[in-house]
């Protein structure tokens, strides 16, 4: 868009164009479900769910929707259940669904208590959410932010601060995280940032590029470890694949990955800081209409809480203390 276009003197009303509002869904299992609609003005469009846990349900660059959906469809938390596999009754996809806290993986019983799949904070709402527009030297700039808790009596009390900037200048979604625990003991923290990308930004014509240390599969099926950035068209019967990718980072200490399809003309470049979030997941899907990229920023891999604290690899949130986590997704033509 030409900067000329936000003038003051072109407009009365700066959601003409950029913005974020309220809406809630009506109607089906997301009846009564808050979202925020966000646009920059300059070809992206996305949408927040506060419900649960302002985490990215669509996201559309130019028109084009990159992230994956999943038959589900956005679920009311009302219907979120924590129970073994549950999560999976109300995984609508979307490009962002936080996993965690305090498990990341399938269900184990752990000292007595039942953790079920990826924990349950994606599906706890948020409260506090606040939406700010300035309008700065002729640019929009947009701020949500809101806080999700993830506590029971006498035991866990994590708080999460969650903050999005948008700005009319860039195609750049910035995410910052606090997690902070006021609870009563040190916490096994296990944290992954689920980022689901379907098609047409997915296809046999996509590339993936990520500097990498090391990568592992996962499962006794190895005839895919050197396939793990080749893409099939939709393939009945496909056996999902996971991937275990320890990124390289950059003199700064960053690291990322670069997801682009010339079909589309569009990539998209994810970057984070290493030591907040080490560790890299891949979940490869090519079946025929569950055809799904995750690429997973963690401080964990998706084992469960047992087989991550025998790996050794695994984080304590103490006591008063706080985690700070940072991603910037940035949105590019080809």
């Amino acid at each position: 868009m030409n900067k000329s276009k936000f003038q003051s003197d072109y407009y009365g009303n700066p959601l003409q164009f950029a913005g974020a509002q309220k809406f809630t869904i009506e109607e089906g299992i997301g009846k009564g479900t808050s979202v925020i609609r966000v646009r920059n003005g300059l070809g992206l469009d996305f949408t927040i769910v506060p419900d649960r846990a302002m985490d990215i349900y669509d996201v559309s660059f130019n028109g084009i929707q990159l992230a994956w959906l999943s038959r589900k469809g956005i679920v009311a938390n009302s219907r979120f259940s924590d129970k073994g596999e549950d999560w999976l009754k109300s995984f609508g996809g979307g490009m962002i669904v936080t996993c965690g806290f305090r498990n990341v993986g399938p269900p184990v019983l752990d000292n007595g208590e039942e953790f079920g799949l990826h924990g349950r904070i994606s599906g706890i709402p948020a409260e506090n959410v606040n939406i700010q527009e300035e309008i700065i030297n002729e640019s929009i700039e947009i701020t949500i932010s809101g806080e999700i808790r993830e506590a029971s009596i006498f035991g866990e009390n994590l708080l999460l601060k969650r903050t999005y900037k948008i700005t009319s200048l860039s195609n750049t979604i910035e995410l910052h995280d606090t997690i902070i625990n006021e609870g009563p003991a040190d916490e096994q923290l296990m944290l992954l940032y689920h980022m689901n990308w379907g098609y047409p930004m997915l296809s046999n014509k996509t590339v993936l590029k990520v500097p990498t240390t090391s990568i592992v599969m996962s499962g006794e099926d190895q005839s895919e470890l050197k396939l793990w950035n080749n893409f099939l068209k939709p393939t009945p019967g496909y056996q999902q694949r996971m991937y275990c990718i320890d990124p390289a980072p950059d003199k700064s200490g960053r690291v990322g990955y670069h997801l682009e399809n010339p079909e589309i003309a569009t990539a998209v470049y994810v970057s984070w800081i290493k030591s907040q979030l080490p560790m890299l997941t891949e979940w490869k899907m090519m079946g025929a209409r569950d055809y799904v990229l995750g690429l997973e920023p963690g401080n964990c891999y998706p084992f469960g809480r047992i087989d991550t604290r025998k790996s050794g690899q695994f984080e304590i949130l103490k006591r008063n203390s706080s985690k700070e986590v940072s991603l910037k997704i940035e949105f590019n033509k080809l």
